[in-house]
């Protein structure tokens, strides 16, 4: 294409001359102005922004992934920032076999253990709602093999917490590994809201609250067991091996839990750190070798004198209260 003076006029077709039609002057002026806004540096960035925005992953409800889930299917699941593929055995065997895990992946937990209430730390993770607990607690096939997945998922979850659970025997007791399990907790306080789910979720299912409820057991045994772990930071506390301030978050985090377990109405009766010191008489000859080094108790000049003492709570208990006054 061969151009004149001014663009007048053009070769065209076969030599021709063809004169070239002017545009006008709103025209090239539009043309000229929307050129420069585009390329100018404000707008540069605002159409960075809206691409960045258009990329985001959208917030999406996954509520609807609790049903699928618990039927043994696999299912999508956001984690950090994106997505995977997860299942309730891959899950079970994480909280089994991958404890380090089980601390640091935070997406696992909404599935696991539901209630009613979101995560606030992932908009739009799953949460129960009325059709979801029919269908957990329908009579059916359906119904008892998602029931016996949950309660599996618990199972594995509680060895986390340093409880074993027979399910033959229905017996909720504190593992070998208690001590060492509660410390841990003690020193990783996040778990605290996952054990204050675990009780929301107790109170969201009949089959956990009746006292005739097919699992009314481990409900109760959780609840039971996870009183009777108080005695091990109070042992943990006089001991040195806890700071004041790492036992005084467990007594605070404890009241909410005692406040929860009473809403699931799987709390045992009348239950305090005063009848649990005294019912875990195991723990008396740890706490009265940490008793000796530290406090002179008059009255008490032996063992046996120690255990048999109906007051031996008015001895520790207001240790308790007067290092960690946030609990009376």
């Amino acid at each position: 294409m061969l151009r004149m003076n001014k663009g007048s006029i053009k070769e065209g077709p076969k030599g021709s001359l063809a004169r070239v039609t002017k545009q006008p002057n709103f025209l090239r002026f539009l043309r000229r102005t929307i050129g420069r806004i585009l390329m100018s540096p404000m707008s540069r960035l605002c159409l960075s922004c809206l691409c960045a925005f258009s990329c985001c992953p959208r917030t999406r409800d996954e509520t609807a992934l609790i049903i699928p889930f618990f039927q043994g299917k696999e299912v999508e699941i956001g984690a950090n920032g994106k997505t995977e593929r997860v299942s309730f055995e891959k899950f079970e065997y994480m909280l089994k076999h991958n404890w380090p895990l089980v601390e640091t992946k935070h997406n696992w937990i909404q599935l696991m253990i539901p209630n009613w209430a979101p995560s606030k730390a992932r908009p739009g993770s799953p949460h129960l709602t009325k059709e979801i607990v029919r269908k957990f607690e329908e009579d059916s096939e359906e119904g008892r093999a998602m029931r016996g997945r949950l309660v599996e998922g618990l199972i594995a979850w509680m060895s986390f917490l340093g409880m074993k659970v027979d399910e033959r025997t229905h017996q909720v007791t504190q593992a070998v590994n208690c001590d060492e399990r509660v410390l841990f907790l003690v020193r990783h306080t996040h778990n605290y809201l996952r054990i204050t789910r675990t009780l929301r979720c107790f109170s969201a299912f009949t089959f956990f609250k009746k006292e005739r409820g097919e699992y009314h057991w481990i409900a109760k045994g959780f609840c039971n067991v996870l009183e009777s772990q108080a005695a091990v930071v109070d042992r943990s506390l006089y001991q040195g091996k806890i700071s004041e301030t790492e036992a005084s978050g467990y007594y605070r985090a404890q009241t909410l839990w005692r406040n929860a377990a009473q809403e699931s109405g799987c709390a045992s009766s009348n239950m305090s750190m005063q009848s649990v010191i005294l019912h875990n008489l195991a723990t008396i000859d740890t706490l009265w070798e940490s008793v000796q080094e530290s406090y002179a108790f008059t009255g008490v000049t032996n063992r046996s004198d120690f255990k048999s003492k109906e007051n031996i709570v008015d001895f520790l208990f207001p240790l308790s209260l007067k290092m960690c006054p946030s609990i009376s």
